[in-house]
């Protein structure tokens, strides 16, 4: 048998653009009927495929009515229902979302799409989702909450999965920062990290960042900002720091309060020290690339301006202490050391020649001078060829009066005389 049409309407041409014509039309008076009632319904082997209940609600659905959904009505401010399935509650198509109006008194302003789950309202996409908002802002909202909460999650899972903001994929100009923080006014802080408890819903903040860019940990309580960077990688890394004009401005710039009857440290630095090169440092201030001060695993340095291979630093050996001045190579240098072990006190010169030691009273006036051949001279250095001599300058004052409780030693036109407690000059040596 050929296929045929149960029914056919063909009515009148449509022929006057100022009349409204119409097809099918069907007009009940209802006095009381069922709301499962229909203006409409197309039905397979007696199932029904699709219907049009009386309150306009639309169901398309298979034969076996296991797989139904479509449109309804919802409420009386012009609000749209899509459907799937049947509500256990009501026996009716279960309304999957709406869309309406947020303010039906204002048309056409804020357009709402509003998932009715109780749990979660999921967009997908086989592919890349995308959101375009043509003045460029997107705003999240939330009912009765102080935080809005992002959280990723593999889909149909409860496996918790990284949010990745990236400009992977931007075959064009690449987004460049990928993410950016501000604020309006500087008193507001851009951005919080803490820890969140979801038994008691309470944030707590670990560290910000404020309005002016400033990390800090806001309370000792809540512990100090720390940084654990992977192996082989730096920490902390400041660049671009610039001053100019009569700026003054540190690069970097600890404030606080020491009340305490502890021992802190403002900064420490402590390294485990497994294996390293013996120039290891854990510090090495530079100006211009030149060492100023350099604290090594073995001493601390500090490197003049005006001469760059010299420089003052400390070490220690077998027990002893000591202030070492010395050259670039250490081949040359005086040092001041303390035996803890004997007690001596050591200051001198080693390596090289030529070396003394100078004892004045400002940058040109010498008053004794220690040589390494051992001769000593007191206001000059005239040994005549000798070796461990003492060199005494004549007195350009001699003493005119007695001193008590001892005697002065002196050299007056060559000789050396003492001068008692009772005021006899003797000669003990002519000149």
């Amino acid at each position: 048998m050929a296929g045929f049409d149960i029914l056919t309407l063909n009515g009148e041409e449509w022929n006057d653009a100022g009349s409204v014509f119409g097809g099918i039309k069907v007009n009940v008076t209802d006095t009381a009927s069922s709301a499962a009632s229909k203006f409409l319904e197309f039905t397979s082997g007696g199932d029904t495929i699709f219907k049009v209940v009386k309150d306009g609600e639309i169901v398309i659905s298979n034969a076996a009515g296991t797989s139904l959904g479509g449109m309804v009505r919802a409420g009386n401010a012009g609000e749209m229902a899509l459907t799937s399935l049947t509500s256990p509650s009501t026996g009716r198509p279960a309304q999957v979302m709406r869309y309406y109006w947020e303010n039906a008194a204002a048309i056409g302003d804020a357009a709402v799409l509003r998932g009715m789950g109780t749990n979660r309202f999921s967009l997908e996409s086989a592919a890349t989702m995308t959101m375009i908002a043509q003045n460029a802002r997107f705003e999240w909202e939330g009912l009765g909450a102080t935080r809005l909460s992002v959280i990723g999650y593999e889909a149909g899972s409860s496996t918790g999965r990284t949010i990745d903001f990236n400009n992977s994929g931007q075959p064009g100009t690449r987004a460049s920062p990928v993410v950016s923080f501000s604020v309006v006014d500087p008193a507001d802080d851009i951005v919080h990290f803490g820890t969140y408890d979801s038994g008691t819903t309470t944030w707590t903040t670990l560290a910000k960042v404020d309005g002016t860019g400033t990390i800090e940990a806001p309370a000792a309580s809540l512990g100090s900002l720390a940084l654990a960077p992977d192996a082989d990688a730096g920490a902390i890394a400041v660049t671009g720091y610039s001053v100019t004009g009569s700026g003054a401005t540190p690069a970097i710039t600890v404030t606080g309060e020491w009340n305490t009857s502890g021992t802190p440290a403002a900064i420490d630095v402590d390294i485990t020290d497994t294996a390293s090169n013996a120039a290891s440092a854990l510090a090495d201030l530079k100006i211009g690339g030149t060492t100023r001060y350099r604290f090594d695993k073995v001493r601390a340095t500090i490197t003049g301006t005006t001469n760059p291979a010299a420089r003052l630093q400390s070490s220690t050996s077998s027990g002893t202490p000591a202030l070492e001045f010395a050259n670039s190579t250490n081949t040359v240098f005086s040092k001041l050391a303390h035996n803890l072990n004997t007690g001596e006190v050591y200051l001198g010169a080693t390596g090289g020649s030529g070396h003394y030691l100078s004892f004045r009273v400002n940058a040109s006036s010498e008053i004794m001078r220690l040589l390494a051949n051992l001769n000593v001279g007191i206001n000059g250095t005239s040994f005549g060829g000798g070796v461990k001599c003492i060199f005494i300058a004549d007195a350009t004052t001699v003493p005119s009066s007695d001193p008590s409780g001892g005697g002065i030693l002196f050299v007056e036109n060559g000789a050396l005389k003492w001068r008692g407690s009772s005021g006899t000059v003797t000669t003990v040596a002519p000149a």
